[in-house]
């Protein structure tokens, strides 16, 4: 496929500029989805011209990020009431570990505004800090700690088998079974562990 530098130009300008209006709209994303910015840019372009046009602006240093892109140049930039409530928020679910508060009551007796209280959820969870199990949110600190844990518990076991059930993992970890469930269904995303009956064989 041949294009003419100005095609090429102009997409590269039409990236720029949505991104710009992206940063613009939502200051605390951090890009937008690398498919989003192909369909609304690149939908009646060929085939691998969103690729060279892509690798064109990063190489040249205005685009970074590979699932969001963004620009070089952008910055997540969090009001003092935003940051305030990132700190109450993330500090709250940490100390809590495997049985984290209720969100909106967390807001609720720090007087965070529901709009502030959405955005700052949005950011943690996409940075990875909080991670959404079902309906509930969880530190990943919390998460990290607990399958560390449970691959001690295997490598501890006399013949490197080991398994555990609902109530074991209840007892285990002082849990309730609202946090269990979801906790052990995560496990097995994560192929720590592997569902056989009424136990878990620990992977």
């Amino acid at each position: 496929m041949l294009l003419t530098p100005a095609a090429v130009d102009a997409l590269a300008s039409g990236v720029l500029k949505r991104l710009t209006d992206h940063h613009r709209a939502e200051p605390l994303s951090e890009g937008m989805p690398r498919e989003e910015v192909r369909e609304r840019i690149f939908g009646r372009a060929g085939e691998g011209v969103f690729d060279e046009v892509m690798a064109r602006l990063q190489q040249a240093g205005k685009v970074v990020g590979r699932d969001r892109l963004a620009l070089a140049s952008h910055r997540v930039s969090l009001t003092p009431e935003e940051e305030q409530a990132r700190q109450v928020i993330e500090l709250a679910f940490r100390a809590a570990g495997l049985t984290p508060p209720d969100l909106r009551e967390v807001a609720q007796a720090h007087g965070i505004r529901d709009a502030v209280l959405d955005r700052v959820v949005k950011l943690l969870v996409r940075q990875r800090a909080l991670a959404r199990l079902d309906t509930m949110l969880f530190h990943q600190e919390a998460l990290d700690g607990l399958k560390r844990d449970l691959i001690a518990l295997k490598a501890a076991a006399p013949d490197g088998r080991a398994t555990i059930d609902v109530g074991m993992f209840k007892q285990r970890y002082g849990l309730s079974r609202k946090y269990a469930i979801p906790l052990l269904e995560y496990l097995d995303r994560e192929r720590l562990t592997r569902r056989a009956g009424d136990v878990r064989q620990l992977i």
